[in-house]
């Protein structure tokens, strides 16, 4: 997305799953269930599983986006002295003079500033967690509303948009950012994720190299790149660049949940099995790779621990 700047004056500047976020794959196709008859009578409730196909999956760059904000014009501040000696100057040109320092006072006083980082924004992310895109969604375009040129709050609305199917408003809303000055990461992987979100992966996988190319070693840009990969069906390639992310940041709780999916998908059912326990260790309410578990554990002939899957994702999707 070309970056284009809005002129106006006295603009100061003012930290993203990431991912938190995006944790199940839910835009590709379904998990195989091979041996799998209580894994499809099982399959995860979409309702608790919808948050998680979001931006977050490529990273919310939280700490970038409190960089990108929008302080706002600061006028300099200066008080009007009285001449020395104006104590002892006749009422008339006493009073003249007060009149003149009032009005100097108050054309200094600066104009009210765009906060550094907005509360609201950071309150929209817990009820985004939360699956309650519509409320964060209002609670982000008051925010909007009152400081319409801060960036920081139309990218966390923009990646809210996503959430609710809204793709096309999303990146409208990611292109006036861009114009109050939003840049860097945050901008291309937010961007990288509505487009790969709506099945536009020519344009995500654009956005990512965009990214890649301020960071190529940054540890969203690679997990957006393998999810890509694994939404491509490219499930080979996904599973090797996803791996490279587990081993550098063993926390990264959406590269586990796609690379354990991409290992299902390619056969490979003991490593799937084991990155996707590292992901449900890290995040106990994701019901789809509850699920997935429970299909790989039927694949080598283990109904009992399939079993015992099958009811976790169901207890993740209340």
């Amino acid at each position: 997305m070309a970056r284009r700047r809005r002129k106006r004056g006295g603009r100061g500047q003012g930290r993203a799953p990431g991912a938190g976020e995006d944790a199940n794959p839910n835009d590709a196709a379904s998990v195989e269930a091979d041996g799998a008859g209580e894994g499809e009578a099982h399959v995860a409730e979409s309702s608790a599983e919808a948050k998680s196909e979001s931006a977050d999956g490529f990273g919310e760059q939280g700490d970038l986006l409190a960089g990108l904000m929008d302080e706002g014009p600061v006028a300099d501040s200066g008080e009007a002295s009285v001449e020395e000696g104006a104590e002892d100057a006749p009422d008339g040109v006493a009073d003249a003079e007060e009149g003149r320092a009032a009005d100097t006072e108050a054309e200094a006083e600066p104009e009210p500033a765009t906060p550094a980082l907005d509360p609201r924004v950071a309150e929209a992310e817990g009820l985004r967690e939360a699956g309650e895109f519509a409320t964060a969604c209002q609670l982000l375009e008051e925010a909007v509303a009152e400081h319409p040129q801060a960036p920081a709050p139309r990218l966390a609305l923009a990646r809210t948009l996503e959430m609710l199917g809204q793709f096309d408003r999303a990146l409208a809303e990611l292109e006036v950012a861009a114009e109050c000055g939003a840049e860097g990461l945050a901008l291309h992987l937010t961007e990288a994720s509505i487009h790969s979100a709506a099945a536009r992966f020519d344009q995500a996988a654009a956005a990512l190299d965009r990214a890649a190319r301020i960071d190529e070693q940054n540890l969203d840009v690679r997990a957006a790149l393998g999810v890509l990969s694994y939404r491509r069906g490219l499930y080979e390639d996904a599973a090797e660049r996803l791996r490279w992310v587990c081993e550098k940041a063993p926390e990264h709780e959406v590269a586990h949940i796609y690379r354990g999916e991409a290992l299902n998908r390619i056969g490979r059912v003991d490593e799937a099995l084991e990155v996707l326990h590292r992901a449900v260790e890290l995040d106990p309410g994701q019901g789809r790779a509850w699920q997935t578990l429970g299909v790989l554990y039927d694949k080598k002939g283990m109904p009992e621990e399939a079993s015992e899957m099958y009811r976790r994702s169901r207890e993740a999707g209340r």
